[in-house]
């Protein structure tokens, strides 16, 4: 504990860097929100959250930050558990964030709605997003990762185009979700899982190479 403190509080100085990029962002979502409704809030908030997990782990890379982790007195394994722990708390807040925030819309709407199951389970899914994402940016850097996860999500998306309505059954998919409060929490626990399940993975490829 007494090397992670320290790892901790520089990892949440290194998203500085962020205060350029986030206020526009932040524009974005408001048109997103706008556009199609505060049930957006959430995802596009989550998808802030891989912006913040990507930084903290590229900049190691773009910024030589790995030879400045080189000097101190912390094991590689304790940077790559900062760089985890810090990535879940900044998605979790905004996350969290976003559920407010969409519920403010909704307020301001006339039409408040304070489910909560679209929340958790959109930050379960970014969990097992970032779980792919964070081993793959530590051993292929954060532009490899990107494309990598870019290849998998038009693959997947291509793949839903393709297959014919009949076989796709998200109505189905939607009603059993509305009749099972459990199956968002479900979707966390795979996330949470999924996510720890990735640590070990990224701190063993950080350990293996030559900084």
């Amino acid at each position: 504990m007494s090397e992670l403190a320290p790892m901790l509080s520089l990892d949440v100085r290194s998203l500085v860097s962020l205060r350029v990029v986030l206020p526009m962002y932040a524009l974005l979502l408001v048109v997103y929100v706008v556009a199609w409704g505060p049930q957006m809030a959430p995802p596009m908030f989550a998808v802030a959250g891989l912006i913040v997990s990507s930084t903290l782990f590229g900049m190691g890379e773009s910024s030589r930050l790995n030879l400045l982790y080189g000097t101190l007195p912390v094991r590689r394994r304790t940077v790559v558990r900062s760089h985890y722990l810090v990535s879940a708390a900044a998605l979790t807040a905004l996350v969290g964030l976003g559920t407010l925030t969409g519920a403010a819309a909704d307020a301001m709407r006339g039409t408040p709605d304070a489910d909560l199951s679209s929340a958790t389970a959109t930050l379960g899914v970014t969990l097992v997003v970032m779980a792919i994402q964070q081993p793959a940016t530590v051993r292929w850097g954060a532009r490899g990762a990107a494309f990598g996860l870019l290849f998998v999500g038009l693959a997947a998306s291509t793949l839903i185009v393709l297959i014919p309505p009949g076989l796709l059954p998200l109505g189905d998919a939607v009603s059993v979700a509305a009749q099972h409060a459990w199956l968002p929490w479900g979707v966390l626990a795979v996330g949470v899982g999924a996510f720890a399940a990735s640590y070990p993975v990224a701190a063993r490829i950080y350990e293996r190479q030559d900084h």
